[in-house]
């Protein structure tokens, strides 16, 4: 059975990423939300640096989900890890 490990760290990142979308949605429809992520009005430091951080986390979770896939094919194919 091969390794789980990359799909559960992409799990990992929903929460953020649902933090980050609501947050976005709730500022788009108040009273200047056109102005948000412009000069006047930059999104705050938080969800900037929330939305780097589950995004380096989610492309981690890739790497590994596949790399874990193309080692789980490798041992069912040709019998060996390498």
């Amino acid at each position: 059975m091969k390794r789980l490990r990359g799909l559960i760290l992409i799990l990992a990142t929903i929460p953020a990423w649902a933090y980050v979308v609501h947050f976005d949605h709730v500022a788009r429809n108040s009273v200047f939300g056109y102005e948000l992520g412009s000069v006047a009005m930059p999104y705050p430091r938080h969800v900037l640096v929330l939305d780097a951080v589950a995004l380096v986390f989610m492309l981690i979770g890739l790497w590994l989900l596949i790399s874990d896939l193309i080692g789980w094919i490798r041992h069912r194919f040709y019998g060996r890890a390498n």
